[in-house]
């Protein structure tokens, strides 16, 4: 997706959240310090595990992915950079050791032990314009690709 890209909020492209929903005052010079902390993690891939259900109601599907160190460095570094610009996150009880990678499941899903390839984050603006109906992709950043997938 390109930057300014919207969406409706049923309608996420496939994808694996890597910090949860937070409030951050983004200003170009951190959005450029942003930048370095992603370049400094290389491109990595998973697998896809089990299935599970997440939510409130436990009735959202997701298909869980295997925690690698690399995923694990990556969600740390990310969440540690939005808590140290004095970012919120709606739902610290799922951060660091509580971290649960996956993929929401909508139509077809990835089978189990299949290959998940890492090589960018993307921001998305959770509210554009005062509208919850609505995502908006605000940055992309690529990770390194200097190793090998």
């Amino acid at each position: 997706m390109a930057i300014g890209d919207e969406f409706n909020s049923r309608d996420w492209p496939l994808h694996c959240t890597i910090a949860g929903v937070f409030a951050l005052d983004l200003i170009d010079t951190l959005l450029d310090e942003f930048a370095t902390v992603t370049a400094s993690h290389e491109a990595f891939q998973t697998a896809t595990t089990d299935i599970d259900y997440f939510g409130p109601n436990e009735s959202v599907k997701v298909r869980l992915l295997a925690m690698t160190e690399k995923l694990n460095n990556l969600h740390n570094d990310v969440v540690t950079f939005i808590e140290q610009n004095n970012g919120v996150f709606n739902e610290p009880h799922f951060l660091r050791q509580d971290f649960a990678p996956h993929i929401t499941m909508r139509g077809e899903a990835p089978d189990k032990n299949g290959a998940i390839v890492f090589s960018q984050l993307t921001l998305v603006d959770m509210f554009p314009d005062a509208d919850h109906t609505r995502r908006r992709v605000i940055a992309s950043f690529p990770l390194s690709t200097t190793q090998e997938q």
